[in-house]
């Protein structure tokens, strides 16, 4: 018979520490610091020991429970929160043959705030050389977001211009240096503060404050030149004034809508001007077109990390009893860069 001691120390071993989502949130609830039993891989994935996980505006929804990727949810078990992760390989499941432990990876995932994420084998990118943990775990969600908007819902081409709002938001950030990289000569990134600003121009993409109005700013800078292609953060009043700014056969994709759901669309300036209006999220996707996406984001676009061609902008990192802290900070703060949570 093992000594106790040895079944204490394997018992640790299957724990983790996380923060869950409460079944019965609401609005004013929070993330519960919890330990639990650590998951086991699957077929086909792999369990990855978190050193940073990244911090998203959507987490601040699923911690009230209006925000779901059943796509990335294991059913049967108590839900963690967070869809990010870098960190490193601990084991893998049957069938997978990609991954080994000791691999650094990082990926969009469900569950990231934990000491222990299971991650879906086609869905982990192996982690960029040279970069930080936390600078790591800040790329998944921006990397697949832009890279679906820009890329498959904008179809992108090289000489376009392009405007992207709320651009001094980590995704906007990352956007905007994405749409340089792929060939766009303007990029204009739209923000409300000097330090939003202050920061687009880092990327290479010109600011844009939309004071006294998106028309008359935009005919100032670019003499004229209209958008061929606008990633809509924000949604209500801007995506109005974003579709009237618009040059013929433009498109406008919806990303998010921060500013509101609703808008008063003319009918006539979207028939006049043949526009296209598309509209993307990831909560509604099958795990085939995560994985799609995936591998177009380390096809197209690892390299250009890997060449610094796109550097993720930290803002500040929290520990991970702080998740709650840092979802509130990143919601009421509305930091240039990434907040992410540090499990090292």
């Amino acid at each position: 018979m093992p000594p106790a001691h040895a079944s204490n120390k394997e018992e640790k071993q299957n724990r983790m520490l996380a923060m869950l989502v409460d079944p019965q949130a609401t609005d004013d609830s929070m993330l519960h610091y919890a330990d639990v039993a650590s998951p086991e891989a699957g077929a086909g994935e792999i369990l990855v020991r978190t050193a940073a996980a990244g911090v998203n505006r959507a987490d601040a929804l699923q911690r009230s429970n209006k925000y779901r990727q059943p796509a990335l949810e294991r059913p049967g078990i108590a839900r963690v929160a967070g869809m990010e992760v870098a960190g490193t390989v601990s084991a893998v499941g049957v069938g997978v043959t990609t991954w080994a432990p000791g691999d650094r990876v990082i990926a969009m995932c469900g569950g990231s705030y934990a000491e222990v994420a299971v991650v879906d084998h086609a869905l982990a990118m192996a982690q960029p050389e040279g970069l930080s943990d936390q600078q790591a775990a800040s790329l998944p969600v921006a990397l697949m977001t832009a890279y679906d908007a820009l890329v498959l819902a904008g179809g992108l081409q090289p000489g376009q211009c392009v405007l992207i709002t709320a651009a001094a938001s980590a995704v906007g950030l990352v956007a905007c240096q994405i749409a340089l990289a792929l060939g766009a000569n303007l990029v204009l990134g739209l923000s409300r503060g000097e330090q939003g600003r202050a920061a687009i121009a880092g990327t290479g993409a010109v600011p844009v404050g939309a004071q006294p109005s998106l028309r008359d700013e935009l005919g100032a800078l670019t003499g004229g030149r209209a958008p061929d292609l606008v990633i809509d953060h924000v949604g209500g009043d801007i995506a109005g004034q974003a579709i009237n700014c618009m040059a013929l056969g433009g498109r406008l994709v919806s990303v998010g809508r921060l500013g509101g759901r609703m808008l008063n669309l003319d009918l006539n300036e979207l028939a006049r001007k043949r526009l296209t209006v598309v509209g993307t999220t990831f909560r509604t996707r099958n795990l085939a077109a995560y994985r799609t996406i995936t591998a177009g984001v380390q096809h197209s676009l690892l390299p250009l990390v890997a060449s610094r061609q796109i550097v993720p902008t930290l803002d500040r990192a929290f520990d991970l009893p702080e998740a709650n802290e840092a979802i509130d900070y990143a919601l009421t703060s509305r930091p240039p860069g990434k907040v992410v949570l540090d499990l090292t």
